[in-house]
Formats: C-alpha cells, structure tokens, sequence
C-alpha cells in the first residue's frame, strides 16, 4: 500500500469520534477512492456500526492515553467541558502502513478531489499555515502565531508525508514535545494549558529550522473552517449548508465544490445520524 489516509478516534464522554471518522472515510471514499486506515482506542465500538467496513479498510489499535485533559466543545451558544483525546496523532509515522500517508481530523468533511493533489508532489511534508473562517466578520487574529510574541501557527488538521528521514526526525520531535509539553508550553509563551498539535508541530518546525524563519515544509492551499458556534445543516452532494453565528444575528451560508472543517462536532454528529439512517 503506497498511499492512504490515516484518521485518529478516540471517543470520549459526549462525542463519537469513530461515528465521524466513519462518515469522513465515507467521503473520502465518494471523492477519491484511498485506501482509509482508522486508528483508534476502542475497536468494539465499530460493532455499533456493522457497514463500516464498506469505507474503512483498515483498523489499527491504538494504545489508550494515560494522559487526559478537558477542552469546551460547542454546540452554537450552549458548550460541554469533556475529555480531549488528542496525543496519539505525533505517534503517525510509526504507524502508518503506508509510504505516503495523508493524516485527516474526522471532522474534516471531504467535499472535493483536490486533497489527491498531494501525492503528485515531489515535498516529503505538506501542512496548512492559514486557516480561513467562513465567518469574516470574525477576529480570528490570534489563531496566526502560537502565542503573541511567539512563532507562525500550522494547522495540523490536514497534512501529507512521505517517510523520509527527514520525516522521521520530524515526528519523533513532535513526540518528544508532547511527552515534555509543560516545558515548551513555557519556553514559547503559550498561555493556554492544553495541548494542541497545531502547537507541537508549529514548534517542531520552527526547531527543524534553526529557530529561525520557517521554509520547510511546503505549504498546503488554506484551510476553510466553521467554529464550534456554527451550525452544519446540510450537505447534499458536493454542496454544503451552515449558519454563521454573527453577534445576535445567524447568517446561512453555503459552499460547493470545497472541503470544510467542522469545529461543532454536535451538529456534525446529528447530520451523520440523518446519513446513516440510510445506510
């Protein structure tokens, strides 16, 4: 298997991360046809899901975190405090079966053919470094660097790479930041006590670069995103539907032909509900 998509789930009190990984695989399947391995801590929970194997073929066993934290998911205006299960992504590398892996949040909804883009690259790492907000009246201002005095933020929601040794060494970095998370959470100013791999890798790349202006690694086409205070309403082939939480106002939106990352992980899980209904 030369090339794949890697997607991590690890469910916690309130969200089902493997439901979402499921219908993601599912659109991947729909636009481009990869070969899909799912890595997750809790493979009976597949059994809920009997067709799973129809977009997922493969299933790697994920060992369970010691580590734990809280993280607000919001669903509009209403948010629940729940655990975030987020350490097991740095770990990509070894696990992958492939030689060119593509590594996907399950919340990132395939909508197009254009992530089939990165295998025709000669880059060993690809990453986004802007994420844009449907929601332009928003100050997103913050989401630019790591902290305010401190470095350029990567987006670590979607991202490609080859198994180089340059790779490698990129990944056993970011492993070591998260295992010694409170030390760079200080050394790069980040107020914010959670871990995020957006951080990890942000760090790791600015590491790899000497500390200095970061060139490596090539950039990825900027990210599209709604917040967790949106709402998904529909997607009906290539077209997907949202409301925009604009102050006390809600704004309906819709895109086409463009992959989108739901942050209301919510609305996300009631229009799969919808979907599964038919499977």
């Amino acid at each position: 298997m030369k090339k794949g998509v890697l997607l991590f789930a690890n469910n916690n009190e309130q969200i089902d991360y493997i439901k979402q990984a499921i219908f993601c695989a599912k659109r991947i399947k729909r636009f481009t046809k990869l070969h899909v391995t799912l890595v997750t801590d809790d493979i009976e929970h597949l059994k809920k899901f009997p067709f799973y194997k129809k977009y997922i073929n493969n299933v790697v066993k994920a060992q369970s975190s010691k580590e734990t934290q809280q993280k607000k998911f919001y669903d509009g205006d209403s948010y629940i405090d729940a655990t975030w299960k987020n350490f097991s992504r740095a770990t990509c590398y070894d696990i992958t079966p492939y030689e060119q892996t593509l590594v996907i949040d399950t919340d990132f909804i395939i909508n197009s053919r254009s992530v089939l883009e990165c295998f025709n690259t000669n880059y060993d790492f690809l990453i986004n470094r802007f994420a844009f907000d449907l929601n332009t009246t928003r100050d997103n201002s913050s989401e630019l660097l790591v902290s305010n005095t401190s470095i350029p933020m990567y987006w670590a929601t979607v991202f490609y790479f080859k198994k180089t040794t340059k790779t490698k060494i990129l990944f056993d970095l970011i492993q070591h930041i998260r295992d010694n998370w409170s030390y760079y959470k200080l050394l790069y100013n980040i107020v914010s006590n959670t871990y995020r791999n957006d951080y990890a890798f942000s760090i790791a790349l600015h590491i790899l670069s000497n500390h200095q202006s970061i060139t490596w690694p090539k950039v990825l086409p900027t990210l599209y995103m709604i917040t967790g205070k949106d709402i998904l309403l529909d997607i009906t082939e290539t077209k997907m539907v949202v409301l925009l939480q604009q102050g006390q106002k809600e704004i309906a939106c819709s895109m086409t032909g463009s992959d989108l990352h739901i942050m209301n992980k919510f609305s996300l899980d009631r229009y799969i509900d919808k979907d599964f209904a038919n499977e």
